[in-house]
């Protein structure tokens, strides 16, 4: 390839072991940012938005797919409405020659 590649992570996970790389923190045996309790909480944050997404996609594509099940509906109906209306003006030209 010519340029840079993009990179595309499926989730938080992914991205954060390609982004750790061992650094100057790495021989001390101590990492600058040593906060488990944090570290945990943002990691249970990341997961929970991470579900809400999938879940807003599910629904996002579950209500995508009833909006044009419903437009079918929808046309079906107003023909169905067509039929109907030729129907009853055909009732009423017999009814009016039955009545002469």
């Amino acid at each position: 390839m010519t340029g840079p590649e993009q990179k595309v992570y499926e989730d938080f996970s992914s991205f954060s072991r390609q982004v750790k790389a061992p650094g100057p923190e790495a021989s001390s045996g101590r990492s600058k940012f040593d906060v488990p309790e944090l570290t945990h909480n943002l990691n249970s944050l990341l997961d929970m938005t991470e579900e809400e997404i999938r879940r807003s996609d599910r629904e996002l594509r579950m209500l995508k797919d009833q909006t044009e099940v419903l437009k079918e509906e929808k046309s079906r109906l107003e023909a169905k409405v067509v039929e109907e209306r030729d129907e009853i003006e055909r009732m009423k030209e017999v009814v009016e020659i039955i009545e002469q």
